[in-house]
């Protein structure tokens, strides 16, 4: 859709480069978010990992560390997230 968008314009005979200029503005901005998503969920498996390394093994049907955790992962665009039960 971006592209069709800025092949008409220049179609049109205008200049499509303020739009690029807009798409790549909030192209990045949507990497920042991820980005700063990415690195609370990876805060967070780190503290966790440590944790787990503090205790162990714990029991559990398979692996307690695993069935005991909070962590979950961060959405993908266009996946929606299971809850845990």
């Amino acid at each position: 859709a971006e592209i069709a968008r800025i092949t008409a314009v220049s179609r049109a005979g205008q200049s499509p480069c303020a739009g690029v200029r807009e798409i790549v503005r909030a192209r990045l901005a949507e990497l920042d978010a991820r980005l700063a998503e990415l690195k609370r969920y990876r805060r967070a498996l780190a503290a966790t990992l440590a944790e787990w390394d503090e205790r162990g093994d714990s029991p559990g049907h398979i692996c307690g560390l695993i069935e005991g955790s909070h962590v979950e992962a961060p959405a993908r665009p266009g996946v929606e997230r299971r809850k845990r039960s």
